[in-house]
């Protein structure tokens, strides 16, 4: 089939959405059987350290063994309540997350140096890799994003391994692989962990990529194939080419835990005429699937794993023409291709796109398709309400929304929401009921109770409609400077998982010609792409971190309370003031946080 690759439009780096076409929903049931390690084959490792840890071009020294850590049962692992669906990705410092029609999109948590995030089989846990000065570490975080858990750090004989990549869970969830590798054009060696006995394994070399796969789904017939290897046992190889006559670089299958028996989606990123291309089938070894290539400017990272939603997107890291990393999403149902600017390191839930009851998250999920559709494309959102909708239930742009607790009466499920956004007349909210019901086999929504514009022109204004509308604590700012005001698009807020977060912008008055920003955050420490965290104290004892001064130039980040290894915070302030100026308003806003608590 030939390449097809369409312009789309990009979401930048402060965006929160791509339109992907709905995947289809799938019933629910478990893929027995072995599962096995599969990765790209290279040469045997080498390593060589020193005793602080770096490599040095002396005599090499092979890495049989990595040193053992404790075991974490699984009733010690972070595990968010439901399931979580959609796809997380790296931005910067940043694991972010989406729905697959690309709403819902929010930041879950920030670490720096973090990479190859990798859900359990429940898709309740998020495991992932950080780089720190000590060695590559493993952590694990409930998949809302909350209860992060380092689980170990990545030594042989007490000294720090080189480089590591390609964390991926096993789908019987108890096992991660990953890759190391010493140095630059070394050859990376493949790695278990058994989570609960804190024991390592290596199981052979390969790329960095390693992925699992299901040995029924595979023909174990002996292949000459130098593409992939399958590890059968522990003491031989079985060779398996899965795709393509050549240049195969990294590879991956849909999620097996709750996907139909008989089909694996297959993506694979192979070389031809020098460039990458993806390759998607729905089993594996189908030799006749789609073969694209990204939009131009755009080109497949090497090595880069691709992540599979069955039924749905593929997802790949990609490399723009400046070098920079972006994150690609190729449909293969429609051949179009959709790019998130700034993003990288895709991994796909394996959960149905739905969290919680299955009926009330098809209302909820319902509704954000429709509020995120009447966002891009207004003329279309109306087709899913009843009548035609209603062309004033979101006249904003920019429009933005947060839902409260779900009810359920008659067969009926009302979804209360706050949409907020700019208007001709300046930033402004409105309260609506959404009821979704069922209608001769389809799902309606009707606005109900439907709330008049509310306009937010102070500060204190815009506080209280955050207080409303935020599940957690809000502080006022204080200490600004006089003429201090409501940026133009005044607030944001996201609701996910129950939980609802937010921010406050605002524009201090500056030297003549100049405007100072300053972000205020709420439920997050606001940590994204700046320098590295200092931890310091606040005036009023309370433990903080601040950007590096010698780091920072003029943007400034502050997060509170938050210890020396907390990038989060649950108040945040970040933006262009001078550090002081937001240090001392970071003192002032909590003292009014331990005043109220008094």
């Amino acid at each position: 089939m030939a390449t097809r690759a369409v312009s789309v439009p990009t979401i930048h780096r402060r965006g929160s959405g791509v339109g992907i076409p709905e995947p289809v929903r799938r019933a629910v049931r478990p893929v027995a059987g072995l599962l096995l390690l599969v990765s790209v084959v290279a040469v045997p490792l080498t390593v060589t350290l020193t005793e602080g840890g770096g490599a040095v071009p002396a005599a090499p020294i092979r890495l049989t063994s990595l040193d053992p850590i404790a075991g974490l049962p699984q009733t010690a692992w972070p595990r968010a309540d439901v399931p979580s669906a959609g796809l997380a990705f790296v931005r910067c410092t940043n694991l972010w997350s989406m729905l697959p029609d690309g709403s819902g999109a929010h930041r879950l948590f920030s670490m720096p140096g973090l990479s190859s995030p990798s859900f359990s089989p429940d898709g309740r846990t998020i495991a992932f890799l950080a780089a720190r000065p000590d060695g590559q570490q493993v952590w694990m975080a409930a998949a809302d994003g909350s209860r992060l858990l380092h689980v170990g750090t990545l030594r042989t004989e007490g000294r720090p391994t080189p480089a590591a990549a390609g964390l991926t869970w096993s789908p019987d969830g108890t096992r991660l692989a990953f890759a190391l590798a010493p140095s630059v054009a070394s050859a990376w060696s493949v790695w278990i962990l058994d989570v609960a006995t804190g024991e390592f394994e290596q199981v052979g070399t390969g790329g960095p990529a390693p992925f699992w796969t299901d040995r029924s789904l595979l023909d174990a017939s002996p292949e000459t194939s130098p593409d992939f290897r399958v590890l059968v046992g522990h003491d031989r190889w079985v060779a398996k080419r899965l795709s393509s006559d050549g240049g195969d670089l990294a590879a991956a299958l849909s999620a097996g835990w709750w996907t139909d028996a008989w089909r694996k989606d297959t993506a694979i990123v192979r070389t031809t005429a020098g460039l990458p291309e993806l390759v998607v089938s729905t089993r594996p070894g189908q030799r006749n699937g789609v073969v694209t290539t990204p939009p131009s400017g755009e080109h497949i990272a090497p090595f880069a794993r691709p992540t599979v939603l069955e039924g749905g997107p593929v997802a790949v890291t990609l490399i723009d023409g400046q070098g920079g990393k972006d994150l690609g999403l190729f449909d293969p149902a429609t051949g179009r291709w959709t790019v998130l600017d700034y993003a990288w390191d895709p991994a796909w839930s394996p959960a149905p796109p739905a969290a919680g009851s299955l009926e009330a998250a098809a209302a909820a999920s319902l509704v954000r398709h429709l509020l995120w559709t009447w966002n891009r494309f207004p003329d279309r959102a109306g087709l899913l309400l009843e009548g035609g909708g209603n062309p004033d239930l979101a006249s904003f742009r920019r429009l933005g929304y947060t839902f409260a607790a779900h009810e359920h009466s008659a067969g009926e499920w009302s979804i209360p929401a706050t949409l907020f956004g700019r208007t001709d007349g300046g930033f402004a909210f409105r309260r609506v009921d959404f009821r979704v019901r069922a209608d001769a086999g389809r799902l309606v929504v009707d606005p109900v109770r439907m709330q008049g514009l509310r306009y937010v022109r102070t500060i204190g204004q815009a506080v209280r409609l955050l207080r409303s509308i935020l599940t957690v604590d809000v502080v006022a700012p204080v200490g600004l400077p006089r003429g201090t005001h409501l940026a133009a698009n005044a607030l944001s807020a996201w609701s996910w998982g129950g939980r609802t977060t937010g921010q406050l912008d605002l524009v201090l008055p500056g030297t003549p010609g100049d405007r100072e920003s300053l972000s205020v955050f709420y439920g997050q420490g606001g940590f994204g792409c700046g320098p590295s965290p200092v931890p310091f104290e606040l005036t009023t004892g309370t433990p903080a971190i601040a950007s590096d001064p010698a780091e920072s130039g003029s943007y400034s980040q502050v997060a509170w309370p938050a210890e020396p290894k907390d990038w989060t915070g649950p108040f945040g302030l970040s933006g262009t003031v001078p550090r002081q100026t937001m240090i001392g308003i970071a003192a002032a806003m909590d003292a009014e946080r331990l005043a109220g608590r008094r």
